[in-house]
């Protein structure tokens, strides 16, 4: 009866142990992204648009609907902090399409026997991709003008890394990626939608 209890005690004390690795900490407080910082980019439209239009499949090997915030999230800050509708003729609008904003994970190979147990692997590698465009359509509702942007990162982790971890290193990609989407766009933008910009 006592190993019982003992082995009862050990047990609910390890899944105990194990949920406390699992839990995020909740003093890990994550930046917010934001582009209010840089300049705004003038159109010469009536109204700027934001349009959604991935589709999370919620379920893996998808899991960028665990980030605290997802890449789809992340472009419409982007759209809503820098693209200015400075005015133009009325129903002129500029459209921003948010087309991919994935993370999918791709779980690793481990090292076999006696070597695994004194090996520390990479788990899982995740690749980001998040593209978008900006179209301008005149009053009739022609599309008179487009650009559009693409990006990319990927990033391995160890075996052993924790939730908070794995949290952060989400944030550094994205927001890596975010930067290199910005630039691209603009570099676009202004290649592509010169006649529209102020």
């Amino acid at each position: 009866m006592t190993l019982t209890r003992s082995l009862t005690a050990a047990l609910v004390a390890g899944l105990l142990a194990l949920g406390a690795c699992t839990t995020p900490d909740p003093s890990v407080n994550l930046p917010e992204i934001t582009f209010q910082h840089a300049p705004s980019l003038n159109l010469a439209v009536d109204r700027v648009e934001i349009v959604d239009v991935h589709k999370a499949p919620l379920a893996p090997p998808n899991v960028e609907h665990k980030m605290q915030t997802p890449p789809a999230k992340a472009m419409a800050i982007w759209g809503r902090d820098r693209l200015k509708a400075v005015g133009a003729a009325a129903g002129t609008v500029a459209r921003l399409t948010i087309e991919r904003a994935e993370v999918v994970e791709t779980k690793l190979p481990r090292t076999q026997g006696i070597k695994g147990a004194f090996t520390t692997d990479q788990d899982a590698r995740y690749d980001l991709e998040m593209s978008a465009m900006i179209e301008v359509f005149d009053p009739e509702g022609r599309r008179v003008g487009h650009a559009a942007a693409r990006a990319t990162r990927n990033q391995t982790v160890p075996e052993d890394v924790t939730l908070n971890d794995l949290n952060k290193m989400w944030f550094a990609m994205m927001e890596a990626a975010l930067k290199d989407f910005d630039h691209e766009m603009e570099t676009n933008m202004r290649r592509f939608l010169g006649n529209w910009m102020r």
